[in-house]
């Protein structure tokens, strides 16, 4: 009980103190302008769809305005991703260097900042199994790194699942778009999900989604039965069903994977660039207009 007292103890000085700084920081910010964009991005040196959305959003903001991207996180010395021309990373926590103790002590606290990840490959495995059973000849490809000890984890639990022929993990890719392209299905066994940009990637390459039906954003994007296909969150039977109806429906492939071509065709680069362009441009006007009514006569 004393144990636990003391951490709590610690932790409210801990974000005492982290309040404090945050305060004081606020004070000797200078007014906002929307010619600098600053976009906060959990870690902008790793690997993944939604960092490299947001480097080539950086990149187009980045041919007008001042730009940097905050990153909450810092675990690689250098980026996976290329850094736009113009645009600047900072990094909240760079656990590349070495900390001091009210560092060290931070970064063991729990953070919003920094959600839990819940890909739900176990459930992945178990949809996997029957899908291998009844369509030997398809291949299941996992993208992407973790941490060892998980990724050690879900190896084993291929393993004894017998499934180490035919569902293969192939370690991180800077060629992500290219690999999605050889695909003809893009699965989802998230137990939550925002919106998600690698599935609007794979969408922009003619590939059909199934996904769980899962908080929070999938549904967003996916439209069921025109541009994928959603089933029930945490139920690996019906995400196999939904997996083997389109591999044995070549022409139901083909209709939802035009669809998610469309689809995505609503979020490229051209599309969100201008609508970020008219809303910082509203942003600014309106700021403007605030100050000039403020102005002394």
């Amino acid at each position: 009980m004393k144990t636990r007292r003391a951490r709590v103890a610690v932790r409210r000085a801990a974000f005492g103190v982290l309040r404090a700084l945050n305060a004081r920081r606020a004070r000797r910010a200078p007014a906002p302008d929307t010619r600098t964009v600053r976009i906060l991005l959990q870690h902008a040196y790793g690997m993944g769809g939604t960092i490299r959305t947001v480097l080539n959003l950086a990149g187009h903001l980045a041919r007008e305005r001042d730009v940097e991207i905050v990153s909450v996180v810092r675990t690689a010395r250098k980026p996976f991703f290329p850094i736009p021309l113009g645009v600047r990373v900072s990094f909240l926590d760079d656990r590349t260097r070495r900390r001091g103790p009210v560092g060290w002590l931070l970064s063991r606290l729990p953070s919003m900042l920094i959600p839990r990840q819940e890909k739900g490959f176990d459930l992945l495995v178990k949809a996997w199994k029957p899908v291998a059973a009844a369509h030997p000849d398809w291949v299941l490809r996992l993208y992407g790194r973790g941490r060892p000890e998980a990724e050690r984890r879900l190896r084993a639990r291929i393993e004894e699942a017998g499934l180490s022929d035919t569902m293969l993990l192939m370690g991180s890719s800077s060629e992500i778009g290219m690999e999605l392209a050889k695909s003809s299905i893009y699965a989802v066994s998230s137990r939550y999900e925002g919106f998600s940009m690698t599935i609007l990637e794979a969408m922009s390459k003619g590939v059909p989604v199934v996904s769980f039906d899962c908080p929070h954003g999938l549904g967003e994007v996916i439209a069921h039965e025109h541009n994928g296909l959603l089933v029930p969150p945490k139920k690996p039977a019906a995400l196999a069903e939904a997996l083997c109806r389109l591999i044995e429906d070549r022409r139901l492939r083909g209709r939802l994977g035009d669809n998610a071509a469309l689809t995505a065709a609503d979020y490229n680069l051209d599309a969100i660039g201008a609508r970020w362009d008219a809303l910082l441009a509203e942003l600014g006007a309106g700021r403007s207009g605030d100050q000039k009514r403020h102005l002394p006569v």
